[in-house]
């Protein structure tokens, strides 16, 4: 198996297994940040027979560990769960491919900084990540 992740200014998973997606491929945004999409694609190999596999997204700094946020009740870190079907054997080698999508909406206070999206694979060791950077409204 192997794991992509993208950065959309939207995105949407089709039931076709398609991602469609504006502003695809950025890595730069502004502080507070504007709506954000994170894509996971997981090509499947040919041994991976598993029904349904779950991923876990976490906002990470720099050095990799979860980005913690200050609040009120404590500091929480940032991380979604998304557990897809596999799609069916179709006797093709190599052509399975799980497509998700998490939409974030605006606001999100990040200090200028370099952070990544990680994808883990529940159970694994195997993990997808995209880099941005964050800069300073203007």
């Amino acid at each position: 198996m192997k794991i992509s992740v993208l950065l959309a200014d939207s995105a949407q998973a089709g039931a076709d297994g398609k991602v469609h997606a504006l502003g695809i491929g950025w890595s730069t945004i502004g502080t507070p940040t504007a709506p954000m999409s994170v894509i996971v694609l997981s090509d499947l190999d040919d041994e991976d027979r598993e029904e349904q596999y779950s991923f876990t997204v976490t906002l990470c700094d720099r050095d990799g560990a979860a980005y913690e946020f200050e609040t009120e009740t404590g500091k929480h870190s940032l991380s979604l769960d998304i557990t897809l079907p596999a799609p069916p054997p179709n006797g093709v080698p190599g052509a399975r491919r799980l497509a998700a999508v998490a939409n974030l909406g605006p606001g999100l206070l990040l200090p200028p900084a370099s952070y990544h999206w990680v994808a883990a694979v529940a159970g694994s060791q195997l993990r997808g990540s995209t880099m941005f950077t964050v800069v300073p409204q203007n």
